[in-house]
């Protein structure tokens, strides 16, 4: 969560327009879950929340997710898998 809050304070850092992310689904999970509960503390019933909705929000390798800045305020696309063959969408 260290590395979301880092990458959330570089993103702030930043002009606005649209960004992309590259890591792994662990990470997009997690970056796109601290947009949706942005002012919850940390503490151990939120990493036990954080990981109900990463094991419940499945996050193909390889899947795009697109986010633009505007206003200090995040938006985000459905996740994109329209580049990828059908035999490589993997989770």
């Amino acid at each position: 969560m260290e590395r979301v809050r880092q990458t959330h304070a570089l993103i702030q850092s930043q002009t606005e327009g649209s960004l992309v992310i590259f890591s792994h689904g662990q990470f997009s999970r997690a970056f796109l879950w601290s947009l949706l509960y942005p002012t919850c503390e940390l503490s151990a019933d939120r990493m036990r929340r954080l990981r109900n909705f990463t094991r419940g929000f499945p996050f193909p390798n390889c899947g795009i997710l697109t986010y633009r800045l505007e206003n200090g305020r995040f938006w985000h696309s459905g996740i994109d898998i329209s580049h990828l063959p059908p035999e490589l969408v993997t989770y």
